[in-house]
């Protein structure tokens, strides 16, 4: 276990001891990693899911609206 705990990465925080005097407050918030590609993939699949629960709510075909949605996210 000892040598999993070194072989992970470490990174450096810059720590605040003057926000709340008790508590180190980390400076910055380290970001999430998502690229903006994906994100749009996410909000396009979701869209197009919504786009079906509509359509299955009103009985009505929204295929051409769902065609456009797919190409827009093979576009990407």
């Amino acid at each position: 276990m000892r040598h999993l705990k070194a072989s992970l990465p470490t990174k450096q925080f810059e720590y605040d001891y003057d926000y709340v005097p008790p508590l180190a407050m980390i400076k910055t918030v380290p970001g999430l990693g998502f690229t903006l590609g994906w994100a749009l993939s996410v909000l396009l699949v979701a869209l197009r899911l919504l786009i079906n629960l509509i359509a299955v709510e009103i009985n009505k075909d929204l295929k051409t609206l769902d065609n456009q949605l797919s190409q827009i996210v093979q576009a990407i």
